[in-house]
């Protein structure tokens, strides 16, 4: 990242797509107090394992701790990011716990990134501000249960993963997340009512299309 983008203080909206970023360092955004849409989408961000020798292994290869660092832990520093687009990095299993710390998040996109959301803690004013998630394009199997800490959730994308729900799930997910939208047009199984999900309905079951 260009550090000259520290004298940009009045920037609101910064975008760096497809410019092979790989590490995101905190001398560059915490001098932007006011940047609110934030676009890395199409760089090189990934988990980089930091391995550490433990000091019983008899072998003196032996590893025994990996810690991933897309995701810096400086990243709630930026208050008003508004709109996050991360997609097409390959993020893996990182961390995304920084990201859902920013307190006035509305929308994030985390599609093309292999990203699960597994075992996120989101802040609660993140919780209730969320309100639009992509995550297609994941190779998804289920519904991430960290989705239901997001009381403000009105679109989620999971279109073209493999989730396969049962109804009872689905039952309950839709009627926790009552405003929710989900779109899932393809390679999902679901039980559907209809495109604006109700927290109560009269289900059907579309094989194999997932939601429309």
């Amino acid at each position: 990242m260009p550090h000259y983008l520290v004298e940009a203080k009045d920037l609101v909206v910064l975008k760096v797509s497809a410019n092979e970023i790989t590490d995101l360092h905190k001398e560059t955004f915490e001098h932007l107090p006011l940047l609110q849409l934030l676009d890395l989408s199409e760089n090189h961000l990934k988990v980089s394992f930091k391995f550490h020798l433990s000091p019983f292994c008899v072998q003196p290869l032996t590893f025994f701790c990996r810690l991933p660092q897309a995701i810096p832990s400086w990243f709630p520093i930026m208050i008003n990011i508004i709109s996050l687009d991360l997609s097409h990095n390959p993020l893996g299993d990182a961390d995304m716990t920084p990201i859902f710390q920013l307190p006035l998040l509305t929308r994030v996109n985390l599609s093309h990134t292999s990203c699960f959301l597994s075992g996120i803690m989101p802040s609660d004013k993140c919780a209730r501000k969320l309100e639009e998630l992509d995550l297609s394009e994941n190779d998804m199997t289920k519904i991430p249960p960290s989705l239901f800490a997001f009381k403000a959730l009105k679109v989620l994308n999971l279109a073209n993963n493999k989730v396969c729900a049962t109804f009872l799930f689905l039952s309950f997910f839709l009627s926790f997340l009552s405003t929710l939208t989900i779109r899932a047009k393809k390679k999902n199984t679901f039980a559907i009512a209809d495109r604006r999900c109700p927290p109560r309905g009269n289900w059907r079951q579309v094989p194999g299309d997932g939601l429309h």
